[in-house]
């Protein structure tokens, strides 16, 4: 099983309560036990490098994203040269022809500092936010702008999403 198949399985536990057990001595009694049933989203990764305006699908169709990992210049290898400036990674609820940056609104936006790293985490309490028509992300400068990041400021963008 590949490192992409194990980490393609999010689990969702589901708990119930037993009741009506019966104990020897003290006679029946309501008996908490948590037990787990397991589901699962088929999950995916998608890794981008080198991100910039160009619009690029995550997914094509409707989807759920559940973290985004950006890295900038030394954060991505020691041998990358240094970032300068830091990095806006804009996601949007949208087909890539239907993206123009600065015009269209994104739905969330990650900053990146210059050589380090952003993780966001977007399934709290087991909920991954919801995209109806599709994801498609970009990086540029500010966090709404279209000025594509200079080669150096390119990040690497993991997005974990089903």
């Amino acid at each position: 099983m590949s490192n992409v198949t194990t980490a393609a399985q999010i689990r969702n536990f589901l708990s119930y309560k037993q009741a009506a057990v019966t104990d020897s001595v003290n006679g029946p009694m309501e008996y908490s036990q948590d037990r787990y049933e397991q589901t699962s989203d088929a999950m995916a990764l998608s890794i981008t490098g080198a991100l910039s305006t160009t619009v690029t699908a995550v997914k094509a169709t409707a989807g759920k994203v559940y973290w985004i990992i950006v890295e900038s210049g030394t954060a991505i290898s020691a041998t990358t040269t240094a970032a300068t400036l830091s990095v806006y990674v804009q996601l949007f609820n949208a087909t890539t022809g239907n993206v123009t940056l600065a015009t269209t609104s994104p739905d969330m936006v990650v900053w990146c500092p210059a050589n380090g790293t952003a993780s966001v985490r977007v399934d709290t309490g087991g909920d991954a936010t919801l995209f109806a028509t599709a994801i498609s992300i970009a990086a540029t400068t500010t966090g709404k702008g279209n000025t594509a990041p200079a080669t150096v400021n390119m990040p690497n963008v993991t997005v974990k999403y089903a």
